[in-house]
């Protein structure tokens, strides 16, 4: 009944005992002068199912968005670092505390502000590439009725592919309104209506207060947050040691049947620390 977390790096955790990487290969107990990890991949789950198999097909479909994202894969990393350097020396409206992607807000500003400009950035923007991306999506073992949450979206392509290639609902976060609001034209391109992308600061969602809660954005992502099943985060360390409160809220919440509901976390390159509370 507890949440799988899986580690899907090259880099071994430190283990006493054998582990599984991502392949299933099991791998001889790692020496390291820190404590054995707590929480370490279990090995992959079933199959996948028969219609969805094809790993080269996957991939192709992979590798054509990631070639049809460079353009604006390029631009989103320097627009990405502008907007957080902007945020720290320029006197800028607050953004809004949550926003649906496609939704349009208006912010007081001066000529001189970068509307994009954003605090709170703890990673930069980093997509992953495509068989990275199958293989976790295939080691979650994606089913249509599952909701995988990717906190840090960026342009969205691991939502997107879940939903294309496994046809799986997701929801996007990050902190970058281009980020998001990219990732909504490229999932409407690809003909995906599974996809949700909010403009939010994920670390604060537990620091919401009731009248906060409120705001109808809010109200959305909180209800859309009861629907996930499985989380996928790519982040840097500074990002991810804040999102262990939500984290912890998030694997608190039960089935009818009394069982956790999210059933896999999936961390990639950078993991969770093995004091991780909750989850």
């Amino acid at each position: 009944s507890k949440t799988k977390i899986a580690y899907a790096s090259g880099v071994p955790r430190p283990t006493s005992s054998p582990y599984l990487d991502l392949t299933g290969t099991t791998h001889p107990p790692v020496s390291m002068d820190s404590k054995p990890s707590r929480v370490r991949c279990k090995g992959p789950g079933s199959s996948p199912p028969e219609s969805y198999a094809g790993s080269k097909t996957k991939i192709a479909y992979c590798s054509r968005l990631e070639l049809s994202l460079k353009p604006i894969s390029d631009n989103l990393e320097e627009l990405h670092m502008v907007a957080a350097i902007d945020a720290e020396v320029s006197g800028i409206s607050k953004r809004p505390l949550c926003r649906r992607a496609g939704s349009h807000v208006a912010l007081k500003k001066s000529s001189e502000t970068n509307p994009n400009a954003v605090k709170n950035i703890h990673s930069p923007y980093m997509p992953s590439a495509s068989s990275r991306i199958i293989s976790v999506l295939d080691y979650l073992d994606l089913r249509p009725d599952d909701t995988l949450l990717d906190i840090g979206c960026g342009d969205g392509r691991v939502c997107i592919t879940s939903t294309v290639l496994y046809k799986s609902m997701s929801i996007g976060l990050d902190v970058s309104p281009i980020c998001v609001d990219n990732a909504l034209d490229t999932s409407a391109k690809e003909g995906t209506h599974n996809c949700i992308f909010y403009e939010c600061d994920a670390t604060g969602i537990c620091q919401w207060t009731d009248d906060e809660k409120k705001d109808e954005d809010a109200k959305s992502l909180l209800k859309d947050l009861e629907k996930v099943t499985v989380i996928f985060l790519y982040t840097y360390p500074t990002l991810l040691m804040k999102l262990i409160p939500l984290l912890s809220m998030l694997c608190k919440k039960k089935n009818s049947d009394g069982k956790i509901h999210i059933r896999s976390i999936v961390t990639l390159t950078y993991h969770l620390p093995e004091n991780n509370g909750e989850t």
